[in-house]
């Protein structure tokens, strides 16, 4: 079947969905009927695909495999899946799932380590979305390998909200790295917008190149996750924290844009998204999502030229 994927002259894109429930009487009529085809009319590769889309959470590699050797890959652009860099010379845009489906600390290590040097073996790519990645050591090595070619990163927490905790150190280095950088969507955990966490924003700033930023507010101030099957949150310091961290109101977005976007800033959009809700009661999660407003702010507003225009999106 491989063959005849790339005899559409005008096929750019292509979604190949993995499936494992399938008969193997049926399967094996599929490939002869698809084989006397071959047979009898051989086909002829025209088109040159930009992106292809595995989705899965597994690496594909057979499948890629095949599919390069169906046709032609070097104009990819765009890649959704995991590490067979070899095969892509001119890719610039990787999508990568590093969530694993063994819940196991151990497990979820090795698959990120594994990961990280897929995404090391690629040329410098220009924009990486990751989701679960949790180390800060990684994202360094990443940021090493593609600056200063990165022009966009989005970094997308886990299934338990696990990220990268980047400190003001490690965001001014990224400003040093990463000059062209324009897109970025990265974590901050809040601290009851105390002066570290200000400056935290402030070091945003930074990046002379920045547009649009997407930032993951963590409002959860407990100390670690409870066990599952717990109950109402037993620490009332942190619950009381949590609450003021996950408050968000157009007064606080306002200030928190005023500080990444200074006069010398070229940021158009800001979106903020908290979260944090793992693990709290059905009560708890359901008054922090009372508080817990998204809001999007963009810089462009005819009516009061310096005042963003601002408005809350995503009501839970």
């Amino acid at each position: 079947m491989m063959p005849f994927l790339f005899t559409g002259p005008g096929l750019k894109h292509l979604c190949l969905e993995p499936h494992e429930s399938v008969d193997p009487a049926g399967m094996d009529l599929l490939k002869a009927t698809w084989q006397s085809l071959i047979d009898t009319n051989e086909p002829k590769a025209i088109s040159q695909l930009e992106s292809v889309t595995v989705p899965s959470n597994r690496p594909e590699g057979s499948l890629l495999f095949k599919l390069a050797t169906a046709g032609n890959l070097s104009q990819l652009r765009t890649l959704e899946i995991v590490n067979i860099a070899g095969l892509f010379p001119n890719l610039k845009r990787l999508f990568l799932d590093l969530n694993t489906r063994n819940p196991r600390t151990s497990t979820i290590k090795t698959d990120i380590e594994e990961s990280i040097t897929g995404i090391l073996a690629f040329r410098s790519l220009e924009y990486l979305y990751i989701r679960g990645l949790r180390i800060v050591e990684g994202l360094d090595r990443i940021i090493q390998h593609h600056d200063p070619s990165l022009r966009g990163l989005a970094l997308v927490p886990d299934r338990l909200h696990e990220y990268p905790r980047l400190h003001l150190s490690e965001l001014l280095e990224m400003a040093i790295r990463c000059p062209n950088l324009e897109e970025l969507r990265l974590q901050i955990r809040r601290s009851m917008g105390n002066q570290a966490e200000c400056e935290i924003y402030k070091a945003l700033s930074t990046l002379p190149n920045l547009q649009r930023l997407f930032l993951d507010l963590d409002f959860d101030a407990r100390p670690k996750l409870p066990a599952l099957g717990s109950h109402k949150t037993e620490d009332l310091d942190a619950l009381r924290q949590t609450f003021i961290n996950a408050a968000m109101d157009q007064s606080l977005a306002l200030q928190i844009w005023s500080m990444i976007r200074n006069k010398s800033s070229r940021l158009k959009d800001l979106r903020l998204f908290p979260f944090g809700n793992q693990r709290f009661s059905a009560e708890e999660c359901y008054l922090l999502n009372c508080f817990a407003r998204s809001y999007l702010l963009t810089y462009y507003n005819l009516e009061n030229p310096g005042v963003p225009v601002m408005e809350q999106i995503g009501k839970r």
